[in-house]
C-alpha cells in the first residue's frame, strides 16, 4: 500500500475507500492532496480485487475546493504536463477518472462540498449526504467558471434551468433539496454517512461485477437511444459470456445467494 499523507487510503472486502485528510482545512484540494488522491483513485481503479469505490472527507468537510494558495503556477504546471503522472493528477483529469472510470464509485459526502469538491460529488455515480452537508458551486463569487466540469455534470443531472439557477447564484443545494432533486440515494446523520455508504457499496460489490462495469460504461458514453441500443448490445454479448452471468442465472434458479469466488 501506498505511503500518503494528505489522503487515507484503504481497501478492504472489495472496496476501496479514499478519505481526503485535510480536516483542518475542510478537506480544501492542495498540490499534495492532489498528487495522492490521482494516485489512489488510480490503484483502485487498476486493483483486481476492488469492485467498488468511496470517497469521502476527514472532519467536519468533504472537500471545501482548490486551496488556492498553495497550487502551482501555470509555467509550473506546462512544465508538467509532459509527464504520465501529472496527467493523472490535476484535479480535472481525477474528476474524469472518477465519471469514466469502469467501477462504480460512491460519494459520502459527510460536510461541505464546494466547488471543485462539488464537482467530486457530482462525478460519483452515487452520493449519501449527511444532514448539515451541502453542495455549493460558488465560480462565480470568485470570478470564475466551473471549469472542473461541474456544471456539465449538474445540467447533466437535474436540467438546464435548475441547474443555472445554483452555478449563476452560488446558491447551497441542501440535503433535502438534493433528494428531491434526484441526486443523492438518501441522506443519514454525519456520523452515519460511510457506514451507508459501505452498505451500498458491499450491494454493488455482491454483484456480477462486469455486468456492473458494463452498465456504468453503457449509461455514461451514450449520447443518443441509438447508440445506446448499438453498444447495449455489444456489452450484453461480453457480459453473457462471463462466469459470473453464469453463476447468478443458477444461484437465482436454485434459490441461493451466488458464489462467485472472489479473493478480496
Amino acid at each position: 500500500m501506498m505511503d500518503f499523507t494528505n489522503i487515507d487510503y484503504n481497501t478492504n472486502e472489495g472496496i476501496a475507500e479514499i478519505i481526503l485528510d485535510r480536516p483542518g482545512k475542510l478537506n480544501a484540494l492542495n498540490n499534495k492532496l492532489v498528487s495522492e488522491f490521482g494516485d489512489a483513485l488510480a490503484d483502485a481503479q487498476e486493483n483486481e480485487r476492488v469492485y467498488s469505490i468511496i470517497i469521502s472527507g476527514n472532519g467536519r468537510g468533504f472537500c471545501s475546493g482548490a486551496d488556492v494558495t498553495d497550487f502551482q503556477r501555470d509555467d509550473q504546471k506546462q512544465e508538467n504536463d509532459i509527464n504520465e503522472r501529472w496527467k493523472r493528477t490535476t484535479i480535472q483529469n481525477i474528476i474524469k477518472n472518477i465519471y469514466y472510470g469502469e467501477k462504480p464509485i460512491i460519494a459520502a459526502v459527510n460536510g461541505p462540498a464546494v466547488g471543485a469538491g462539488c464537482g467530486i460529488a457530482l462525478a460519483s455515480d452515487l452520493r449519501i449526504m449527511a444532514e448539515g452537508a451541502f453542495l455549493r458551486e460558488n465560480f462565480t463569487d470568485i470570478g470564475l467558471v466551473p471549469a472542473d466540469g461541474d456544471g456539465w455534470f449538474l445540467k447533466q443531472l437535474i436540467g438546464e434551468s435548475k441547474a443555472k439557477e445554483y452555478l449563476l447564484t452560488s446558491k447551497d443545494i441542501t440535503p433535502i433539496e438534493a433528494e428531491s432533486l434526484g441526486l443523492i440515494v438518501q441522506i443519514v446523520n454525519e456520523d452515519e454517512v460511510l457506514r451507508a455508504a459501505r452498505e451500498l457499496g458491499v450491494e454493488i460489490r455482491d454483484k456480477p461485477s462486469n455486468a456492473v462495469r458494463e452498465t456504468k460504461k453503457l449509461i455514461t458514453e451514450t449520447s443518443s437511444f441509438d447508440q445506446y441500443i448499438r453498444k447495449s448490445r455489444d456489452a450484453q454479448r461480453r457480459v453473457q459470456s462471463d462466469s459470473e452471468h453464469s453463476e447468478a442465472i443458477q444461484a437465482h434458479r436454485e434459490n441461493r445467494d451466488p458464489e462467485f469466488g472472489r479473493n478480496y
